[in-house]
């Protein structure tokens, strides 16, 4: 409240409307893995993943377009049937959809912190060494021997590695979301020798077994 004098002096009391709190936001600190150079520290970034709009547009849609969204945001089609059994549907899956937006969110900030790591790392590495790390990573002959003729060939490589490494990394997500007879099935396909097959098939892990036998593969068929 604020205070004003009256005619006769005395102070008068004005009342204020209080204003609402805000919405606090969702926040998230994510931490880059420690990194191999020396001295250097490892970074903290808060995220901040404010729903408060995502809600409010949620709010003006109907079940079937809420459960659209639910599945465009990789909420599972079991997880969408149980919202829509539940006692609150909508609440229910706009919940679901703004979890999922928020989690989206904090994989891309830790993507990008993990990048910026990486670069960090590579970028006290010498040319032979960059060489080395570009061919680990499944670079071809030829594009490492392009990189060197560029103008600025230690930007070059370190490009040529971040790319193999996110290729490498894409490729590793989604032999991961294949069931165990389906990788083998990719590993019979792509010439895996059969004795290696049944190896990793008897492992402790025989789905990362396979993974990591289809994976070998394809760097061997690099050309």
């Amino acid at each position: 409240s604020s205070s004003k004098n009256t005619d006769d002096g005395a102070p008068a009391t004005i009342p204020v409307p209080a204003l609402a709190p805000a919405a606090a936001p969702v926040l998230a600190t994510v931490a880059t893995p420690a990194s191999p150079v020396a001295g250097a520290s490892t970074e903290h970034i808060v995220v901040s993943i404010p729903a408060t709009g995502l809600e409010a547009e949620l709010q003006q849609l109907k079940l079937p377009a809420l459960r659209e969204r639910a599945a465009a945001a990789g909420v599972s089609a079991e997880t969408i049937e149980e919202a829509r059994d539940s006692d609150e549907p909508k609440p229910t899956l706009i919940k679901l959809i703004v979890d999922a937006d928020n989690a989206a969110k904090l994989a891309a900030a830790r993507e990008g912190a993990a990048q910026r790591a990486r670069t960090a790392e590579l970028a006290h590495l010498k040319l032979p060494d960059l060489r080395k790390r570009a061919a680990a990573a499944g670079a071809t002959e030829d594009d490492i021997e392009d990189a060197r003729d560029s103008d600025n060939p230690k930007e070059a490589l370190m490009e040529l590695i971040l790319a193999q490494q996110e290729k490498s990394a894409a490729t590793t997500a989604e032999f991961e979301g294949l069931t165990l007879k389906e990788l083998r099935q990719r590993a019979i396909e792509a010439g895996v020798d059969a004795d290696d097959i049944e190896d990793a098939r008897d492992a402790d892990e025989p789905k990362e077994a396979m993974i990591a036998l289809l994976l070998a593969k394809a760097a061997a068929a690099q050309p």
